[in-house]
């Protein structure tokens, strides 16, 4: 009902053996057909706290299914921003020489953190909640090249807390972050 169509719910091990990649991190997910869920959670000292976090998993992964994680188009325009991946001999390749897939994976999360604040209010503190929590669990690097200091600082500021960052992001990097909240932002911008 949550997701506004048939979908299976499977625990995430059956991902094993797959070749998808997601099996590893033991984490909710999703195929556009199945949410692939943890058997359980153990992210805070109490049932009730963990329960809650099943159910922003949940949400956020019927998020994507309603919102239009799977029909994002490489080049295509958003609402507020115009293509931002072209290829450049035409052929359809998504190669990604120069590493952006990471940042659109932390705007795309902004864009599904705003969604499901919006349109699920009784989950946005629990979501706060996860939030709070990634920030303040995130993996330390001892000697991070630029690129991986540019990318922990975009993911510290999509979680809500740009005062974290260990380097500096431009005022344009943050205003990103800012647009893919808007109601009328979607899954290309």
């Amino acid at each position: 009902a949550l997701a506004g169509r048939e979908l299976v719910v499977q625990p995430v091990g059956v991902l094993t053996g797959r070749g998808i990649g997601w099996s590893a991190t033991g984490r909710s997910s999703t195929d556009g057909t199945s949410v692939y869920l943890p058997n359980s959670i153990d992210t805070f000292e109490d049932h009730e706290a963990n329960f809650a976090a099943f159910k922003v998993h949940t949400t956020l992964q019927a998020t994507r299914l309603t919102h239009g994680s799977f029909d994002y188009v490489d080049g295509g325009d958003g609402t507020y921003l115009g293509a931002t991946v072209r290829t450049r001999d035409g052929s359809g390749s998504t190669e990604d020489p120069v590493g952006r897939r990471p940042a659109m994976r932390v705007y795309y999360d902004r864009f599904e953190d705003a969604v499901v604040t919006r349109e699920y209010p009784g989950i946005a503190p629990w979501l706060a909640q996860l939030r709070q929590h990634a920030a303040d669990t995130r993996a330390q690097h001892r000697r991070p090249t630029q690129r991986e200091l540019f990318a922990e600082s975009l993911v510290i500021a999509s979680l809500g807390f740009p005062e974290r960052c260990p380097t500096q992001l431009s005022s344009a990097a943050l205003d990103l972050l800012d647009l893919v909240r808007r109601r009328d932002a979607t899954v290309q911008d």
